[in-house]
């Protein structure tokens, strides 16, 4: 086990912004999802991705920044760097299978990607609870799916037969 001393508030703090950036990807792909317009799911997919990557170069930096960091906790940086790969692959899962529903004329594949929003955010407070060695509050583990099922049901009680505004 190669330990490693860092500075744990700064690589938490940092997390906590990777996890902002999830809760932000999460509202635009409840919103592409209930996109009436090409146009509209176009340029929330795009949101969806920049925040997505977003998050990959917040990862990569503490990837990176990992040998640097000088601190007085200590942590196995062999787990940190797995939690790390699994928010990572987390990230290629959420976007493809976002793809995928939102190429369906139906919206098809909507409970699959329901499916993916929890394990994604499961792993970021894995990333955090091996860094702190504190386990997350049980209610912290389904908060994701809370954020996309309020911001589904928001969307669904909106008025979409109403008329765009001429351009």
């Amino acid at each position: 086990m190669a330990t490693i001393k860092v500075n744990a508030d700064a690589i938490v703090a940092e997390l906590g912004q990777v996890a902002d950036e999830y809760k932000a990807a999460i509202l635009t792909a409840a919103a592409a999802i209930h996109s009436r317009s090409a146009d509209d799911v176009n340029h929330n997919a795009a949101e969806v991705r920049e925040h997505l990557e977003e998050m990959g170069r917040r990862l990569d930096g503490l990837r990176n920044g990992l040998s640097q960091a000088k601190g007085s906790s200590e942590f196995d940086r062999g787990n940190f760097t797995e939690a790390v790969d699994l928010i990572d692959s987390r990230i290629d899962t959420f976007w493809d299978c976002l793809e995928s529903v939102l190429a369906s004329n139906h919206r098809g594949g909507f409970e699959q990607f329901a499916d993916r929003v929890g394990p994604l955010g499961r792993a970021v407070f894995g990333a955090i609870e091996t860094v702190t060695g504190r386990v997350m509050p049980a209610e912290m583990l389904l908060y994701f799916e809370n954020v996309f099922a309020e911001a589904v049901q928001k969307m669904s009680e909106l008025d979409w037969s109403a008329k765009e505004p001429p351009a």
